[in-house]
């Protein structure tokens, strides 16, 4: 099964939905990178969260850290 990673940062919220929905098929599992945020606006447009990976960002962890862990999983386990 492929491994897809989504980072978003930005507020993006219908992008990342969009990319997600796109992204998710029987033959996927979806990791999404976001912050908590982000992460409860989607809820309100991606009804069904249990079908998805979340590494969300800790609200005093810098940018620089986050994507120092993002950029960890994705060399052990994102392919795309």
């Amino acid at each position: 099964m492929k491994q897809i990673g989504i980072l978003e940062l930005h507020y993006h919220v219908k992008y990342l939905y969009t990319k997600a929905k796109i992204c998710k098929t029987k033959e996927t599992n979806v990791t999404i990178f976001t912050t908590k945020e982000i992460y409860e606006k989607l809820t309100t447009y991606l009804k069904n969260t249990s079908e998805y990976d979340f590494v969300l960002k800790e609200k005093d962890e810098s940018i620089n850290s986050f994507l120092k862990k993002v950029k960890k999983i994705c060399d052990e386990k994102i392919d795309l």
